[in-house]
């Protein structure tokens, strides 16, 4: 497989995948990490960081947005080159059950 179809194949699944600080960073359900998929990331990683760094680049324009969430539950910033509402939507879903009470473009 290569690394395109696996990036793809995990964001599918909402997974999340980004570089920090030259570290791979995945967020992902649990069910969606079989052994196979493990490997899959093992066997890849450098080549997946290249990926994400160049895409990184890719990207004409980035949009920065503040969200906090309901009842004290955190917030922070999220950036990201999706529209308000694709973000929006983006966030609840990596925040799932929790209520975004405040959400606005910050650039």
């Amino acid at each position: 497989m290569n690394v395109s179809a696996l990036i793809t194949q995990l964001r599918s699944k909402k997974a999340y995948l980004w570089v920090d600080k030259s570290e791979l960073v995945i967020k992902v359900p649990p069910e969606v990490m079989t052994p196979e998929v493990i490997a899959d990331i093992r066997n890849h990683k450098l080549e997946i960081i290249d990926y994400l760094n160049s895409a990184n680049e890719e990207i004409p324009k980035k949009y920065a947005y503040h969200f906090e969430l309901k009842n004290n539950a955190g917030g922070g910033t999220w950036v990201t080159d999706k529209t308000p509402e694709e973000a929006r939507k983006d966030l609840a879903d990596f925040y799932i059950g929790r209520e975004i009470e405040e959400f606005e473009l910050i650039n």
